[in-house]
């Protein structure tokens, strides 16, 4: 690979690496239902992935130059099953892309506020928050501790939904190419 493709694969699993080291004591801390809901909402993300292919299939199957089988056959029934059958697809996609950025957001925010519990229990025990001085250049470190978090939950979560997505259109299209 060229440098400048190393340093972008690099930093792909970079950003892997760390979202996996900051997922584990979430999954892992927690007890009772805050444990069973974070892998609820892992897996329901992760589970809404066959729904967005199946749909993707059909509209795959769609060739928009084409008029449908229904007006070339002068058959109406034909023309309205077909109409429906795409009109409940588009209505699954949005719903089911819908669904999937809730529960995102759903876990975004709770695994957001696990994370700036925890750093914000770092920051003012054993009075860390002493140690940052007045003469350093760090203004507001409770702020910036909250926006970090926010930013890397973000990241994170985002970079989960992708992966598993181009790993389920890797999979799908790459074995009907091969068929």
């Amino acid at each position: 690979l060229p440098p400048e493709g190393r340093l972008g694969f690099r930093s792909f699993w970079q950003v892997t690496v760390s979202s996996v080291k900051a997922l584990y004591p979430y999954f892992t801390k927690q007890k009772g239902w805050p444990f069973w809901r974070a892998w609820m909402l892992l897996l329901l993300i992760v589970g809404t992935v066959p729904f967005k292919m199946w749909f993707q299939t059909i509209f795959a199957n769609i060739n928009p130059i084409d008029k449908p089988r229904g007006i070339v056959n002068n058959d109406i029934d034909q023309f309205w099953s077909e109409f429906f059958r795409y009109a409940l697809a588009v209505v699954g996609m949005v719903l089911t892309e819908n669904v999937q950025y809730f529960i995102a957001g759903w876990f975004k925010i709770d695994w957001r506020k696990e994370l700036t519990n925890t750093f914000v229990h770092c920051y003012t025990s054993d009075d860390a928050f002493y140690h940052i001085g007045p003469d350093q250049l760090i203004d507001h470190p409770e702020q910036r501790v909250q926006e970090d978090v926010k930013d890397m939950t973000n990241l994170a979560v985002d970079h989960i939904l992708t992966l598993t997505m181009s790993l389920a259109n890797m999979f799908y299209f790459g074995g009907k190419l091969l068929n």
